[in-house]
Parts: structure tokens; C-alpha cells; sequence
């Protein structure tokens, strides 16, 4: 039954000193809560994690304390002494979002006495201000009773909460969970895994260059797992042993997925082959064997074992989104040998789990079909994340959280790690956050696969750099021809001397000639500082006469004369191909935290002249 007005009113005459209600016409009302509910937000310190709880209807007989002392429900008794690492905000069935410091007078009003509309309507722009204030850069963790929860959803859903989603690391809504206890519980894992996030998708296997040998080699230069199908390398008829090679060669250094190729069937009409998938991924098995021997053989440098090897790749378990779980169980339970005599190599194995039709839950299915397999280390969860124009295969965050959650016999959590199927740069990144933000709360290992080119080679990066990186490596092409034009220079300084009669002839055609060796290459701190200004004849004078002149100005006559020299010594130009292989390289070089980066830039360059191409 909704609160009287006429009571609520007289519930609302507060005391004078009350210091943080907003100064608003006692009269200007919302049906059973009044603007006077409002509490003028207070000053917040941002810089932690945001949790946010709701009020209990069991009260302190305090008649003024701050919000975090006034409550004693379980979840309050359960939370002492756990927060200090968190902004907690409570949210309150009479005064909205409050911040566990701010001064409250207490009260007696509980969210079932409370229309909904009405609450949103006085709360919602206050909730918003409250946690935009302090989310710069932080996740927010809610965990909410079923009736709070839906409020905070309608919240969230506001183009008023974008801010938050924009500028928080995401946004957590505790969903699905059976009452007080599972609470609890899920608090208790945030609180334990907080701030343990790495990076947004965990290992990213760059599944986008799925058969073109230049984007496999920028990738493992910059220590990018990546990924192929086997769609992409078998034609139907026989292997691309190129690709086959470079893959097998690629896990000596990182990790190389394999997918099963089912999207193209689903794409194309064609019947997803279980036997052929399985038959597929042998043949690839024994060519993976035979191609670590010859290696190894063949390149003292490559010390890892077969097994060692074996575990840097992933495969995907044949899977069908529209058979049903007793379909499915059989079908596991036919190639299970299978499956398991490749794990027993070393191989890791995602198990794609589908939506369900009808009133089975995921969670049951997940189950049954890791069942099939007596729940091994080697399973990865594969949680599907692709919506097609016809067809939409992802999971929400209920349902992802609803499986993390779930537990077998022994009482225990039996995901231990999981793949985002299809999860990559395109993915909305408010979407895959949110979705990470689970897989670290659980504390499960988690990757995702189908990180595309297309965002790289579009970004800014690549286009104030790609020409760059094009001579850049066009001047490892000529490494031989500038050692002997360097011997030459020590005999007969010809190209010293031209730069000299260049200066006294005109010193703008100098400046102008220097600056153009110096455009499209990856120039350090040092060749930037050394750009001549064209109008400041007495900085070109000392520089000519530098050391540094004399010790560079071999590598800028080469810089700007390359594309002829490759000419005139038989040497293909950089071909764009390969340009986006060395874009590729230099982008994670850059922007990778791996600290072993100089070992994938030295490989990526061995594995480039083992698949030459």
C-alpha cells in the first residue's frame, strides 16, 4: 500500500539543524516522497572503487548519525570492517543515493511503501550526480536487494548515467542472485579481487589475420597471441602449409588459437561436419609435430618442448547453437577420445556453450557438458558474444554471471576459465567491460579472440606513422648497401661533400633536402631535435659543422634516396602489405607492457625469413 501523503509530510518536518537537506518548498512533492528527500551532495573524494548497497529496514536508535552507522542489517554486519578500500554509497529508500559519511536523520520508511516512478523521479538526477562525482577511472560494484536492483537499472539506463559508464572502468550490477546469502557471497568476491584487472580482454588472440602471413608476423613482433580458423587453412581440399608453418612457428613465442570454423558454416548454409572438424584438427596435430622436430632440428635457438609447445594452443570444440543439450551430450561423449588424446599433448580446449531454448537454464547446460568431460584443467568456458543481423548469439551479464557462479557437487565454482567468443576492438567497449569485470570478480582466467586489423590500420596511429614504419623498415632492407656506402665515405667522402656544396649553394635547398630525409621515419628524440629550421642561418652554420652531422647525415641521405636504392640494387620496395606488418609490430611494441618486447621483435623477424614470402 502506498504511504500517505498527509503522513509523509509530518514525517518530513525535520529538525532545523539538520545541515545537508536541500533548501526546496516543503510543498513541491512527488506523490509519497518530496524533493525534500533530496540531500545536497556532498564533498567526495574520488580515487577507490565505488560499492554501492542498499538500506535495511533494522535501524540504530541513533536519531542522527552517518549513513553507514544508522543501518544493522546482515549485509551491514556481514560488510564491517571490509570497506575501508571502497566509496560505499547506500542507497536509501527515502533519501536516494547517500554516501556512507554523509549526516542522515534517521527514519522509518520501507521501498515496498514506495511507488517506483515516484522514486525515480526525485532520486534519479541526485543518484547520477553522486557516483559521476567520484567514478573517473574506477569500477562500480553494485550489489543491491531485487527491488533496489531494479530501480538502479531504470537508473542506468538514463542517458543522464552515460557519464558514468563513459568515465567509470566499468559497472557492475549484482543480478539473478536468490536472496541475502548469495549477497554475501558475491560482496565477498569483489572485495577479494578488486583492483587485480590486467587488461581488457586478458590474452587477446589477434583471430583477424586468419591467413595472411604479414599480419601474423606484425603481430608476433609485438607479442600478440594469435588466432586462425580452420576454415581459413584448409580450402577444403588440403592445408596451406605456409600458414600451417607460420602458426607452428608463432607458438614457440605466443599463444595461437584455432577455431573450428563453425561461424563460416552457419555464414555459408553449410552442415557443421563433426567427424571432418575433428578429422581437421588431426591432420593439423601431426603437421604441428612434424614441423616442431624440423624446427627444432634445424634452429638450436628453439629450446621448448613438444608438450611446452602443445599448450601454447587453444582449439575449439565442434559446437552447433541449435542442437539441444542431449544432442550436444552425445555428440562430446562420440569424440571425447578424441579430444582427450589431444589434450594429453598439451592442447587447451574451449567448450562453446549456446543460449537455451525454454525453461532450461544455462547454467544446467554448462554443467551437463562439462560433465561430459569430468570438469579437466584444460577446458576454457566458450562464452559466445556475436550478434548477427539474423541471430543473437551472446550472453548477457546475468547469464555469464549466473554460470560463474554456479557450483557442482562439491560445492564448488567448476569455471576456471573462459573465452569470449568473438569479443574483440569492434566489440562495444562499455559491453566487453562489463563482461571482464565478471571474469575478474570470479577471479577465472579469461581471453577473447577476433581482435581485428581494420581498428589499427584505421587509427590515427597507423596514419600519422605507417609511412614511418614503411622506411624504417625499407633501411633494414638496405643494411648491407649502407655498410658499403659507409666503406666508401671512409675512402672518398662523396656524399659528405655533396651535402656541403649543397649548404654553400643554398642554404634553403640544404635545409629542405636534410628536413625530407628526415619525413616518414621512425625518428628518435636525437633526428627530431636535429630538423634545421630553414630562417636561422646561425643554428644551420653550427650545424654543419657538428658532430652529429658528420655521424648522421649517411642515414639521412639513405633515408631520403631509399625507394632509388632499392631500385638500383635489386631490391623490392616496401610493399604494402609489409608495411602494415611493421605498422602492426611498432603499434604493440609501443603500447605493449610485456617487458620482454625485444624478444618479440628479434623473433617476429626470424619467423618473417622462415615463411618468406
Amino acid at each position: 500500500m502506498q504511504l500517505n501523503l498527509d503522513l509523509l509530510m509530518q514525517e518530513l518536518d525535520a529538525p532545523s539543524e539538520m545541515p545537508n537537506r536541500v533548501d526546496i518548498d516543503l510543498f513541491s512533492t512527488c506523490g509519497s516522497l518530496s524533493q525534500m528527500d533530496v540531500l545536497k551532495p556532498p564533498k567526495l573524494e574520488g580515487g577507490k572503487p565505488i560499492l554501492v548497497i542498499n538500506c535495511s529496514k533494522n535501524k540504530y536508535d541513533s536519531e542522527y548519525a552517518p549513513a553507514g552507522e544508522i543501518y544493522k542489517g546482515d549485509m551491514f554486519k556481514f560488510l564491517k570492517g571490509k570497506l575501508n578500500a571502497f566509496n560505499v554509497f547506500i542507497m536509501s529508500a527515502k533519501y536516494g543515493l547517500v554516501h556512507s559519511t554523509e549526516m542522515l536523520e534517521n527514519y522509518d520508511l520501507y521501498i515496498g511503501d514506495v511507488d517506483p516512478d515516484v522514486y525515480l523521479d526525485v532520486h534519479t538526477k541526485g543518484i547520477v550526480s553522486r557516483l559521476k562525482s567520484v567514478c573517473e577511472g574506477q569500477p562500480v560494484y553494485m550489489v543491491l536487494s531485487n527491488a533496489y536492483k531494479e530501480l538502479m537499472m531504470k537508473v542506468m539506463d538514463t542517458s543522464l548515467a552515460k557519464d558514468i559508464k563513459k568515465n567509470s572502468t566499468g559497472v557492475y550490477i549484482c543480478q539473478g542472485h536468490r536472496g541475502n546469502g548469495e549477497q554475501k557471497e558475491r560482496a565477498n568476491l569483489l572485495i577479494a579481487n578488486h583492483g587485480k584487472r590486467k587488461q581488457l580482454y586478458g590474452t587477446r588472440f589477434r583471430s583477424g589475420c586468419a591467413n595472411n602471413l604479414d599480419e601474423i608476423v606484425g603481430y608476433v613482433s609485438g607479442g600478440e597471441a594469435i588466432g586462425s580458423s580452420l576454415y581459413h587453412i584448409h580450402d577444403g581440399k588440403a592445408f596451406d602449409e605456409r600458414i600451417v608453418k607460420a602458426l607452428v612457428y608463432s607458438a614457440f613465442a605466443v599463444p595461437v588459437f584455432v577455431d573450428n570454423g563453425m561461424l563460416q558454416c552457419m555464414k555459408y548454409k553449410r552442415p557443421i561436419d563433426v567427424p571432418q572438424m575433428m578429422e581437421l584438427y588431426r591432420e593439423f596435430v601431426d603437421r604441428v609435430v612434424a614441423l616442431y622436430h624440423d624446427l627444432v632440428s634445424s634452429d638450436e635457438s628453439l629450446t621448448m618442448s613438444l608438450r611446452q609447445l602443445m599448450s601454447n594452443f587453444t582449439f575449439v570444440l565442434p559446437d552447433n547453437p541449435e542442437a539441444s543439450t542431449s544432442h550436444l551430450i552425445e555428440m562430446y561423449r562420440s569424440i571425447k577420445q578424441q579430444v582427450v588424446g589431444f589434450a594429453d599433448l598439451g592442447v587447451n580446449w574451449i567448450l562453446p556453450v549456446h543460449k537455451t531454448q525454454g525453461d532450461e537454464k544455462l547454467k544446467d547446460r554448462t554443467k551437463a557438458l562439462y560433465d561430459v568431460f569430468e570438469h579437466p584443467e584444460w577446458i576454457v568456458l566458450g562464452v559466445p558474444t556475436i550478434v548477427q543481423e539474423d541471430k543473437d548469439l551472446s550472453w548477457n551479464t546475468e547469464q555469464l554471471e549466473s554460470v560463474l557462479s554456479a557450483k557442482d557437487e562439491n560445492k564448488q565454482r567448476f569455471v576456471k576459465r573462459l573465452h569470449f567468443l568473438g569479443q574483440g576492438d569492434t566489440t562495444k567497449k562499455y559491453v566487453a567491460r562489463d563482461r571482464v569485470m565478471l571474469a575478474e570478480m570470479y577471479g577465472v582466467q579469461f581471453s577473447s579472440d577476433s581482435m581485428r586489423v581494420r581498428p589499427i590500420m584505421t587509427s590515427n596511429f597507423a596514419a600519422e606513422k605507417g609511412d614511418e614504419f614503411a622506411v624504417n623498415r625499407m633501411m633494414v632492407m638496405l643494411t648491407s648497401v649502407i655498410e658499403r656506402l659507409r666503406q666508401d665515405e671512409e675512402d672518398e667522402p662523396v656524399i659528405y661533400e655533396n651535402w656541403k656544396s649543397l649548404y654553400y649553394e643554398s642554404v634553403e635547398l640544404f635545409c629542405n633536402s636534410w628536413n625530407a630525409g628526415l619525413t616518414g621515419t621512425l625518428r628518435s628524440d636525437a633526428l627530431v631535435s636535429r630538423e634545421v629550421p630553414v630562417d636561422d642561418d646561425e643554428w644551420i652554420e653550427e650545424f654543419v659543422s657538428s658532430s652529429f652531422f658528420e655521424s648522421s647525415y649517411l642515414d639521412v641521405w639513405v633515408r631520403a634516396n631509399a625507394k632509388e636504392l632499392c631500385e638500383e640494387n635489386g631490391i623490392k620496395p616496401v610493399s604494402g602489405q609489409q608495411k602494415r606488418t611493421a605498422t602492426l609490430s611498432e603499434y604493440f611494441n609501443r603500447f605493449n607492457v610485456k617487458p620482454n618486447m625485444a624478444f618479440f621483435k628479434e623473433f617476429g623477424e626470424m619467423l618473417r625469413m622462415e615463411v618468406s614470402y
